[in-house]
C-alpha cells in the first residue's frame, strides 16, 4: 500500500516577485515510472484521467524524482479556493495501490489584521488631531473594496439610551508598494468637550486583489478621542538624554491626553527621591533595593526628599 503525503503551496514571495509555489505529492515507497524521472508528464487525454485538479486549473505535473510528484501552476494559486488531486494506477508504476486515491487541499486564504490604531497628535501643531490606523494583509489587496468597506465614527464614549448620535469621520488611506500593507488618516478631528470614541470597521467581504473567496469577517477598533475638559496622564517613564554637553541626564516622560501649558504643568507635578532600602527594614530585606509601591502609599516625609 502506497502512502502519500501532499504539501500546499504556501504563498507566493510577491516581495521579489518569484514564480508561484507548487503543490507536492510525496510517495512511500517510490512509484514514479523510470523513463519519467526528472521530466515533465505529457498533457493527454490518458494523463488526464490518470492525474487530476478538481476544479481544473492550468499547469504542469513533473517528477521531480521517483517518489515526489510537483504541481506548477502556470498562474498563482486563487485564494481560499479548495481543489481535489485524483489519482489512479496509470499516473504510476505498473501494480501499484494507492492508500488513497483523492486528496484535498486548499490554497490559503485572504486574511485581513488591523495592526494598530492610535489617537495622534502632532507635537508641533497641538491642533492637528487624527487617528492611525494600520492595516495587514496576506496576500495585495483589492484597493477600491477596501475604500468601500471603511467606516470611521466618531460617538460618546458615555453610552446612554438617549445617545442616537455618531457622526461619519473622513478618511484617506495610502499603501505600501505591493499592497500588503494600508495606512488609514482619519481628517482633523475636533476635540469634543467630553471624552469620545472613534469607531473603526472594516466590513466582511474584502478581498484580495487577484480574486478568489472573500475574508468573511468584520474588523472593528475603537480608539479613545480625549475631551477638551477631560485631560488624563496616560504615562509616566523615566528616560535617559545627553544634554548639551554630551553628558546623560536623567529625566521623566510624562505623557498627557492633550497639549499642556510647561509652566503650569509644573505646578501640579512633584517629584520625591526614596532611598535604595525602607528606613527600619529587617537584616534579611537588606540584602536587596526595596520595590516601591505607587507613591502615594509611601510619600512620607521623614524619609523621601525632593527630586533635583
Amino acid at each position: 500500500m502506497v502512502k502519500i503525503v501532499l504539501t500546499s503551496p504556501i504563498r507566493t514571495v510577491v516581495v521579489v516577485n518569484l514564480p508561484p509555489n507548487p503543490l507536492v505529492l510525496v510517495f512511500d515507497p517510490s512509484v514514479a515510472p523510470i523513463a519519467l524521472v526528472g521530466k515533465d508528464v505529457t498533457v493527454g487525454k490518458d494523463v488526464a484521467e490518470a492525474i487530476s485538479l478538481v476544479p481544473a486549473f492550468q499547469g504542469t505535473w513533473h517528477w521531480d524524482s521517483e517518489n515526489t510528484l510537483t504541481f506548477k501552476p502556470k498562474t498563482d494559486w486563487p485564494v481560499g479556493i479548495t481543489h481535489k488531486v485524483r489519482l489512479t494506477a496509470k499516473a504510476l508504476t505498473p501494480k501499484t495501490v494507492l492508500e488513497k486515491s483523492e486528496l484535498e487541499f486548499a490554497a490559503l486564504a485572504f486574511v485581513a489584521t488591523i495592526t494598530s490604531s492610535e489617537f495622534y497628535q502632532d507635537p508641533i501643531n497641538p491642533a492637528m488631531k487624527k487617528a492611525e490606523i494600520n492595516l495587514n494583509f496576506s496576500h495585495p489587496v483589492d484597493t477600491v473594496k477596501l475604500e468601500k468597506s471603511i467606516t470611521l465614527k466618531m460617538r460618546s464614549a458615555q453610552k446612554s439610551l438617549l445617545d442616537f448620535t455618531s457622526v461619519k469621520t473622513p478618511f484617506a488611506e495610502s499603501f505600501d508598494k505591493l499592497k500588503l500593507n494600508a495606512y488609514i488618516h482619519s481628517a482633523t478631528l475636533n476635540i469634543p468637550n467630553n471624552d469620545s470614541v472613534l469607531d473603526v470597521t472594516i466590513s466582511e467581504g474584502l478581498k484580495a486583489a487577484c480574486g478568489g473567496n472573500p475574508f468573511d469577517a468584520a474588523l472593528t477598533q475603537s480608539i479613545n478621542v480625549p475631551g477638551l475638559y477631560n485631560l488624563k496622564v496616560s504615562d509616566i517613564a523615566p528616560a535617559v538624554l545627553s544634554n548639551a554637553q554630551n553628558e546623560p541626564e536623567q529625566i521623566l516622560v510624562l505623557t498627557a491626553s492633550a497639549a499642556v501649558y510647561e509652566k503650569e504643568m509644573a505646578s501640579y507635578f512633584k517629584a520625591l527621591v526614596l532611598p535604595c532600602v525602607k528606613p527600619n527594614s529587617k537584616p534579611e530585606e537588606l540584602k536587596y533595593p526595596h520595590v516601591w509601591g505607587p507613591a502615594r502609599n509611601h510619600a512620607n516625609p521623614s524619609f523621601c526628599k525632593p527630586s533635583d
